[in-house]
C-alpha cells in the first residue's frame, strides 16, 4: 500500500476541521454521499486517538466494476441492488495540532483532491476552500546519486507517445523498455522488482532520472505518468520509496488482505500512523 504526505491549505486560515468532520460524523451515513463524477464518495467512519483523526473515506462505483471469479468457476456478476456499487476505501490521518495529513494511494478510490472538496462543500451554506498540498522531498537529488541498490522500479507509460530514440535510451531497463516498444497498448505499467540478497537490479538511478527528464519529467505533455524506485544505499538500510517524477515524499507498507480480499481498516489506519510517525521530521 502506497502512503503520501501532505500538509493541509485553509481558507480562512482558522477554519476548524475538526468542526466540519464532527458535523459529517453526525449525519446519517445516507446523508454522508456526495455525488462525483459517475459515482459517490463519503466519510464512512473515523476514530481520534489523541490529536490524530483517523478516517476512512469510500468511493462507491456505480458505473461498472469486476467480476467473480474462481480457479473451478467460470466469471460471473456480483447480485447488486440498484443503489449498490463497489466501495473503494482510503485511509486518511490529520493531525489537527500542526494540519498535516497522511494518505493512503488507491488508485481507484477518493483521492486527495476530492477529499479536499467533499470536505469544502459539504455544508452548502458555510463554504470553504481546502487544499492538500503534497510534500516534496528536497533531498531528492542526493538521494538518487547516493542509492545505488535498487530492488524495484514501477514504471507507467503511454508507449505509443515515445520514439525509437527513446526507447534506445531507455535508462538500463533492457528487456523491459523492448516490451514497452511492442505494446500496442495506451497506456500501461510496468513494475520490475529484484530481492537485495541476489544484488538488486541492473539500474543507475542517475541515468534513469535523466532519462525521465529527457521525456518530459512529468510534465503535462510527457508520456510517463508515473515513475518510482525503491532502493538504498546499502543493504543494511532500510529501502526508500523514491518519486522521480513529481519528487513527493512517499512510502509503501506491506499488506495482507483478509478473508474478504480487502485490506483491513485497522491495518490501513496502523500503516498510516507509522508513516505518520516516520515523517515528524519533515513536518515542518
Amino acid at each position: 500500500m502506497r502512503i503520501e504526505l501532505y500538509k493541509l491549505k485553509k481558507d480562512p486560515a482558522a477554519f476548524d476541521v475538526s468542526t466540519r468532520l464532527d458535523a459529517i460524523i453526525k449525519t446519517s451515513l445516507e446523508d454522508r454521499n456526495r455525488q462525483r463524477n459517475a459515482g459517490f464518495i463519503r466519510l464512512e467512519t473515523h476514530e481520534r486517538r489523541g490529536a490524530l483523526w483517523f478516517c476512512d473515506f469510500v468511493k462507491i462505483r456505480m458505473h461498472h466494476g469486476p467480476s467473480k471469479a474462481g480457479l473451478t468457476e467460470p466469471a460471473k456478476g456480483f447480485e447488486l441492488k440498484n443503489d449498490e456499487g463497489f466501495g473503494e476505501e482510503t485511509a486518511f490521518l490529520w493531525d489537527s495540532a500542526n494540519d498535516w495529513c497522511v494518505v493512503q494511494y488507491n488508485h481507484y478510490g477518493v483521492r486527495p483532491s476530492a477529499i479536499a472538496e467533499y470536505l469544502s462543500l459539504f455544508v452548502h451554506n458555510h463554504p470553504v476552500l481546502l487544499e492538500f498540498l503534497p510534500k516534496i522531498d528536497d533531498k531528492i537529488h542526493a538521494k538518487i546519486i547516493a542509492k545505488k541498490l535498487v530492488t524495484k522500479v514501477s514504471l507507467a507509460v503511454a508507449p505509443k507517445e515515445l520514439s525509437d530514440n527513446d526507447y534506445d535510451l531507455g535508462a538500463g531497463l533492457g528487456t523491459a523498455t523492448k516490451a514497452l516498444k511492442q505494446s500496442d497498448a495506451d497506456h500501461i505499467e510496468i513494475i520490475i522488482s529484484a530481492a537485495k540478497k541476489h544484488g538488486g537490479l541492473d539500474v543507475k538511478l542517475p541515468d534513469f532520472a535523466n532519462w525521465l527528464k529527457k521525456l518530459g519529467g512529468g510534465g503535462e505533455n510527457s508520456p510517463v505518468t508515473m515513475a518510482k524506485a525503491t532502493a538504498m544505499e546499502s543493504p543494511q538500510d532500510e529501502p526508500e520509496v523514491l518519486d522521480l517524477l513529481h519528487h513527493r515524499i512517499t512510502t509503501e507498507a506491506e499488506m495482507t488482505p483478509g478473508k474478504d480480499k480487502r485490506y483491513p481498516r485497522k491495518e490501513r489506519w496502523d500503516a498510516i500512523h507509522r508513516a505518520h510517525t516516520a515523517w515528524k521530521d519533515l513536518m515542518k
